[in-house]
């Protein structure tokens, strides 16, 4: 029976794989702004190109706010979500 399992997993979960899009360097500041082009104040954003309705994660780097880079981890792309890998400035910025 198990074996069965596995072989319908294998069928089936590369087509529940979601095509996904990548943008990196979004400012999230308005044009507007002095840190507009800042590189602590972008995002990167992954996500789902054939699908609809989708939630987002928004991904904040571990760093304790002193050091750290953004970044979408692997684990969490192509599963049908957007994912925002979020930076922002760090302290004593």
């Amino acid at each position: 029976m198990r074996r069965w399992l596995y072989v319908l997993l294998l069928v089936f979960v590369p087509t529940l794989v979601a095509e996904e899009k990548f943008v990196s360097n979004i400012s999230y500041q308005p044009e507007d702004h002095p840190a507009h082009e800042h590189p602590l104040c972008q995002l990167d954003l992954a996500y789902p190109t054939n699908e609809k309705g989708f939630a987002t994660i928004v991904w904040f780097h571990p760093g304790g706010l002193k050091g750290g880079k953004r970044s979408v981890p692997k684990a969490l792309r192509n599963l049908g979500y957007a994912v925002a890998g979020v930076s922002y400035r760090l302290h004593p910025e």
